[in-house]
């Protein structure tokens, strides 16, 4: 296969992803309609108003795809040619849809944290907090009618998978509220971190030495920077490496060399993908073929720009920043107990402020350096395996980068 023709098939994989999932949504209807209490309540549109926001977008389908070519990738390790037809629905349908639902109960709570998409006021709070807590219970009644058929076994495994992710993300969610912001970068207060944890963050050992070397460039930060790997790596490099276990898990793979270099390589996804975003934050709202790059997200608004920034969340962008001692216009605002809402009448000069600084060229190097990890990791004969890899190339180049890479030129 060409290079050139890579992404373009990705692309078209991905929407044929999104097209066999789409229909679900029928099902999960179906389940919802039995708590409809009287004919004038729409209460999918309630519940699902942000996952068909993603449908009506074509936002495609990441975790789906994610899930999908390890699927595949595993089959062809394990010299399987032509795959059971309930095997292949189960991974290319049902496990697909479960993932893209539980992002999306994810991207609820993140709003009501974030106060992104306009989730700003207590009405609005609300909404997403009951919409989230009926859309799990659905989706595990889902898992349970439409997994079970595959196997009990499967349907637990299933099951145990999704509330870890759950939970995991719960967990960063937490980690970010209680050290992960100015206040707490700024009283810098020692953390020893509790050996009964050890082993939950011990997939970070595939980055370590990247990890320790940011440390050493910042040394007097060192249990921040920690602590933020550990958040990115709960917030979204377990929800890969859960995807993958799970497969892993279904298939009976046994390779156990193999096994861990697959789980290496989601956790390097994850964390590869969140330091990009962290990144994206800092692109003010830009209009690209008359849409706003700021705003190709499902769940993220133009005004969502500088979210970390709003929150008071340090990210690595921000760690590099705020390392250079200064009093500046970002930490400014960073210092203020309470956060004005008039950033963006002055985004420009924030995002010329953190390039100069040199602090996103910094973090885009470390994403790049945690991204070229995942060459160890992969079997490049295998015909999977550079589809996924086009997918983590992203991190190293995309359309968000070239607008700060134009910001950067201006004068």
């Amino acid at each position: 296969m060409k290079e050139d023709n890579i992404s373009d098939r990705r692309f078209e994989e991905m929407k044929e992803t999104f097209r066999l999932i789409k229909p679900e949504m029928r099902v999960m209807e179906k389940l919802l309609s039995k708590y409809q209490l009287f004919e004038q309540d729409d209460l999918p549109a309630y519940c699902f108003e942000l996952l068909n926001r993603r449908w009506k977008k074509n936002i495609l389908p990441q975790r789906a795809y994610f899930l999908r070519k390890i699927y595949e990738y595993i089959l062809w390790e394990q010299g399987v040619e032509k795959p059971d037809a309930q095997l292949e629905e189960l991974f290319k349908v049902k496990l697909g849809f479960i993932m893209e639902v539980t992002i999306v109960i994810q991207y609820l709570h993140n709003q009501i944290i974030d106060e992104k998409f306009d989730v700003k006021n207590i009405a609005a709070v609300r909404r997403n907090l009951i919409a989230s807590n009926i859309l799990r219970e659905i989706l595990f009644q889902y898992i349970q009618q439409e997994i079970e058929g595959y196997g009990h076994e499967i349907k637990q495994v299933v099951e145990k998978s999704i509330s870890n992710i759950l939970l995991h993300v719960d967990l960063g969610q937490r980690l970010e509220q209680e050290y992960n912001h100015y206040d707490s970068y700024k009283k810098n207060p020692p953390l020893s971190i509790c050996q009964t944890s050890i082993g939950l963050f011990s997939d970070l050992d595939c980055i370590r030495p990247i990890i320790e070397s940011i440390k050493g460039e910042i040394p007097q930060k060192i249990d921040f920077i920690e602590v933020y790997f550990r958040r990115i790596y709960l917030t979204n490099g377990c929800f890969y490496t859960f995807m993958t276990q799970l497969v892993l898990n279904i298939l009976g793979y046994k390779d156990e060399s193999k096994k861990e270099d697959l789980s290496n390589f989601a956790v390097i996804f994850g964390v590869a993908t969140q330091i990009t975003n962290d990144i994206v934050d800092f692109v003010p709202p830009i209009k690209n073929n008359g849409k706003n790059l700021s705003s190709n997200t499902v769940g993220k608004n133009s005004t969502d720009s500088y979210s970390d920034l709003k929150n008071g969340n340090i990210t690595l962008p921000l760690i590099y920043h705020l390392s250079k001692n200064q009093q500046r216009l970002i930490e400014n605002y960073l210092s203020k107990p309470t956060k004005p809402n008039d950033i963006d009448n002055y985004s420009l000069e924030v995002t010329k402020e953190i390039l100069k600084s040199r602090a996103i060229q910094k973090a885009k190097k470390v994403g790049q350096n945690i991204a070229n990890l995942a060459d160890n990791y992969l079997n490049i004969k295998n015909p999977s395996a550079s589809l996924i890899m086009d997918i983590i190339e992203k991190t190293k180049w995309n359309k968000y980068y070239y607008e700060l890479n134009k910001i950067e030129k201006t004068k």
